[in-house]
């Protein structure tokens, strides 16, 4: 497991884990310390999820998110 970020909301944090899961990248949500962190699976999905967060986090209120 790799991290991939850490975002203060929560709803974001669940939102986009589950639009990774949608396009077969595993991750994992973690509560430490009021922060949601997100962990990668696999080191071969991080340049993918990485990807895709950064155009999440531009847009987090996109539908298909």
């Amino acid at each position: 497991m790799r991290e991939l970020t850490t975002l203060d909301n929560q709803q974001h944090a669940e939102r986009i884990a589950s639009y990774l899961v949608t396009q077969s990248i595993p991750v994992s949500v973690d509560n430490e310390h009021g922060q949601w962190v997100l962990w990668v699976a696999s080191d071969d999905d991080r340049a993918a999820a990485s990807e895709i967060l950064e155009a999440f986090l531009q847009n987090p209120e996109d539908s298909r998110y």
